[in-house]
């Protein structure tokens, strides 16, 4: 019964919009709005799709949805830089799934980690830099294999010898690039000393969770060996069929569900522990330690912001906003060069964030909406670096607005006059000459 209401509101609204001159991607919002109103009631009790199941969306504070920028975006201004789709050129093709981070070894060998655990590197080759992967040829060898999770931002320590690695199933873990030998790091935040660790209970299991650190996602190191690194939120990711962890359904399901638990931790290789830097994140991202070291900056992608933590100084121990209103899901923020730093947006904007503010059960709809797979047939791609200056002005922009070249950008890396570009869903990273787009 209820997919007979659904077809019939779906079916009118299309007609409507149809009638209303609409194209064919407004006519599938429509249809997806209506949907979302008929299953709200419905789905409410039900709670949210796996691995999300037996939880319920919760309330979120006004605060957060006045945070959201207008849709549809202006891609105007400082934004109307198109020289990313005529000037990147597509890696690899085919062979790297979902490497969100390219890292440049201190001998230039290019290392990716793909959605599936497995690491790649790239030497450049005699044919130069025309040739097909950019002026970069795969390795032969088989590609390392670290194990089940997700592996997502990185960074080659001690020399190019080993990589560490935030991984949204194991948590923070260092690799050896010679024997493959994998070590956690850090999966929970540290106990305070003498306080022993109390047995699973029902009054203990919450603070146990608190603790937890289920899902890793970027890391930056300070020049004395500390380790800053994000962890999303407190729910898991699930498996996709195709065998990876599925940290964008993750990312859209907490989306759905409202909670701020994203942290930014810190972790000190001499003591082994692990603190909480920030907390109370609608999904903590990218990190990255200031050029002075005095402050991190950390992308709260549902937040569509930059925020600066200052580590030292007279606003030690507090966070403030760098840049907002960001045209697009922010994902990524590594430094640049020339003391400003790129902000990777993972996604445009989309017409659902209409309907986030309309309350819980409002969002339990659309949650089962985008587990469906329905909504993925209408997003839109795009690619887009923003460069933000140490006082968070947009410096500049580099876009692709239809995806054809580049899409999904997740993290950049600058390395001898060049831009890297990870790429979070496609079969293929990036690269673009800072001299072809004035940079």
């Amino acid at each position: 019964m209820m997919i007979l209401q659904i077809d019939a509101f779906g079916k009118l609204s299309t007609t409507v919009a149809m009638a209303a001159g609409f194209g064919r991607a407004a006519v599938l919002w429509v249809t997806v709005i209506a949907v979302v109103w008929q299953l709200q009631q419905q789905l409410a009790p039900v709670g949210l799709p796996h691995p999300y199941s037996g939880e319920s969306a919760v309330p979120v504070p006004p605060t957060s949805f006045s945070r959201f920028p207008t849709f549809p975006a202006n891609l105007t201004g400082p934004f109307g830089n198109r020289l990313l789709k005529r000037h990147a050129t597509r890696m690899f093709k085919g062979k790297v799934h979902g490497a969100e981070s390219v890292a440049v070894a201190p001998d230039g060998t290019l290392i990716m980690i793909d959605r599936f655990g497995y690491i790649h590197t790239a030497s450049t080759t005699t044919e130069g830099a025309s040739a097909v992967g950019g002026g970069y040829t795969l390795s032969a060898a088989a590609p390392l294999y670290i194990g089940p999770g997700r592996p997502l931002g990185f960074h080659i320590v001690d020399n190019g010898s080993a990589v560490v690695v935030c991984d949204s199933l194991k948590g923070l873990t260092r690799v050896e690039l010679r024997t493959g030998t994998v070590t956690v790091l850090s999966n929970r935040v540290s106990r305070a000393p003498n306080v022993p660790h109390a047995p699973a209970s029902a009054s203990t299991d919450a603070n146990n969770r608190k603790a937890e650190i289920n899902y890793a996602n970027d890391l930056d190191v300070a020049k004395d060996g500390t380790i800053y690194f994000t962890s999303s939120t407190a729910g898991t990711v699930a498996r996709h069929p195709l065998g990876f962890s599925d940290t964008l359904r993750s990312f859209l399901l907490n989306m759905c569900k409202g909670d701020h638990t994203g942290r930014v931790l810190q972790y000190t290789p001499s003591t082994g522990k692990t603190v909480v830097v920030m907390d109370g994140l609608w999904y903590a991202n990218g990190v990255a330690v200031a050029h002075d070291e005095r402050s991190l900056l950390v992308v709260e992608t549902m937040g569509f912001r930059v925020l600066q933590h200052h580590l030292s100084g007279p606003l030690a121990g507090t966070t403030t906003t760098l840049v907002d209103k960001l045209p697009g899901f922010p994902d990524g923020i590594t430094r640049s060069s020339d003391g400003h730093y790129y902000v990777s947006l993972v996604a445009p904007l989309s017409p659902l964030l209409k309907l986030l503010p309309l309350g819980e059960s409002v969002r339990t709809a659309v949650s089962w909406i985008l587990a469906s797979g329905l909504a993925a047939r209408v997003v839109k791609r795009f690619g887009c670096i923003v460069k933000v200056s140490p006082t968070g002005q947009i410096v500049s922009t580099l876009m692709d607005p239809t995806g054809r070249r580049v899409y999904t950008v997740s993290a950049v890396t600058e390395h001898n006059g060049r831009l890297f570009l990870g790429n979070l869903n496609g079969d293929f990273v990036s690269t673009v000459k800072l001299a072809d787009v004035g940079w």
